[in-house]
């Protein structure tokens, strides 16, 4: 994960992250459209049933996505947006040593300017039933293979 922040560090472009078993809603390019013209760190796209802190104040991404401040994440690393001053927030958080697996990496980082959108646009393939989605694909772990994309 920490070769796809450096990309997004040394091109200045935010990019969405995504994890090998990442299903996207279609407003997925709504959302990376509308996010060029914002300021932010991160903006998670995802959920997975469990609980996050957001504010109260919802702002309009889209004319059916909205975005809220993020203030506790424990939910997973699927799909998210990471914008080069967030990037380099988690290069600097990685280069003093505290490692961890990048969802609570992420998570722990209380100094990124984060917020979540709503509804989500994200989930992990093993979360559609839970979500009542009928996913009509199959997933084996490929490892820690990520994908990401620059907009």
């Amino acid at each position: 994960m920490v070769s796809a922040w450096k990309l997004v560090a040394e091109r200045q472009r935010p990019a969405l992250i995504l994890e090998d078993d990442a299903y996207l809603s279609n407003e997925v390019p709504a959302i990376l459209q509308a996010l060029e013209a914002r300021t932010f760190d991160l903006v998670t796209l995802e959920v997975r049933g469990r609980k996050k802190v957001v504010g109260k104040d919802a702002s309009a991404l889209t004319p059916t996505i909205h975005w809220l401040p993020l203030y506790q994440d424990r939910t997973g690393a699927a799909g998210y947006v990471l914008s080069p001053s967030g990037a380099q927030k988690l290069l600097n958080k990685a280069a003093r040593g505290k490692a961890a697996i990048a969802d609570a990496f992420i998570s722990s980082h209380y100094e990124l300017d984060a917020y979540q959108v709503e509804p989500a646009a994200i989930i992990q393939v093993d979360m559609c039933r839970h979500y009542g989605i009928p996913a009509d694909v199959s997933h084996s772990s490929v490892g820690s293979s990520h994908f990401w994309r620059c907009f």
